[in-house]
């Protein structure tokens, strides 16, 4: 990993209050305005795309998850789209080859607690569903580590403090990997299975493992979800004051920060994907 300019590709914005998506030119860390993506979307939250293009996005609106294809002029799609009925998808985090795919949903569309859909080897209806505890958990992010277990950030409604639990091999009922994040925001892992995640209120934590977390980058405004660019040389931020800021996974110090044409992001995903 280095703090050297990203190499070129395409940088995603989901963006939850514009009910639309932004695409951009990616040069290093500077950032051109393509075109703003309206149709098939509906409150987007969190995104990502594959080391080889596969872009996906979390409508929670819709109850689904829309599927694009990266190519050099640009997304094309949707060319699917996950079914995720009756609930509300707020995040989504998936293998390489997309055999294994996780969404983390915030409620069901009735009010009830969060969740995560398990999606199985490229099929657009969840295998089934993983919850944790029986109290109103309000989800915001997911995350697989590199041996395919499932990591799932909630808050739970009414109490001060998010929470992290694991569903081992994305199945089961869960276990508490850790707590008292005063809000708990998106997560990735790094290709050795290094937690990363975000406390709105404080910046992003770094863990060995998932364990020694550790206040690692500071200087947000309002930070909400990160996903890391191919080969994971950089971390991108999606601030919801208006920024998309890429951060060194190393020192955690913020590199450069864009102000986006099309308005603040609530989850950025470059492309290709790491």
């Amino acid at each position: 990993m280095s703090a050297h300019p990203a190499p070129k590709g395409w940088m995603y914005l989901a963006q939850l209050y514009g009910n639309d998506a932004g695409v951009y030119h990616r040069n290093g860390f500077s950032l051109t305005f393509l075109e703003k993506l309206t149709e098939f979307l509906s409150g987007p939250k969190g995104t990502k795309v594959t080391p080889n293009g596969w872009w996906y996005v979390a409508n929670s609106v819709l109850s689904n998850v829309t599927v694009y294809r990266s190519t050099p002029h640009g997304p094309k799609g949707p060319l699917e789209s996950l079914e995720d009925r009756q609930e509300v998808p707020a995040d989504v985090d998936m293998t390489a080859d997309r055999r294994l795919v996780a969404v983390a949903n915030a409620t069901t569309t009735g009010g009830g607690p969060g969740s995560v859909s398990i999606y199985l080897d490229q099929q657009i209806h969840h295998s089934r569903l993983l919850r944790y505890g029986s109290a109103l958990l309000t989800g915001f992010g997911v995350a697989l580590d590199p041996k395919r277990n499932c990591y799932f950030s909630f808050n739970q409604l009414g109490l001060v403090g998010g929470s992290i639990v694991e569903f081992p091999k994305c199945n089961g009922s869960g276990r508490l990997v850790t707590s008292g994040i005063v809000v708990a925001g998106g997560l990735r892992f790094d290709s050795a299975g290094n937690l990363y995640y975000i406390d709105q209120a404080k910046g992003i934590y770094k863990c060995s493992g998932t364990s020694n977390c550790s206040l690692f980058a500071t200087g947000f405004v309002l930070p909400l979800n990160l996903n890391f660019d191919q080969h994971q040389e950089h971390l991108w931020v999606a601030d919801g004051a208006g920024f998309v800021d890429a951060v060194d996974p190393q020192s955690g110090k913020i590199l450069s920060y864009t102000v986006p044409l099309t308005g603040p992001p609530f989850a950025v995903a470059p492309s290709p994907g790491g």
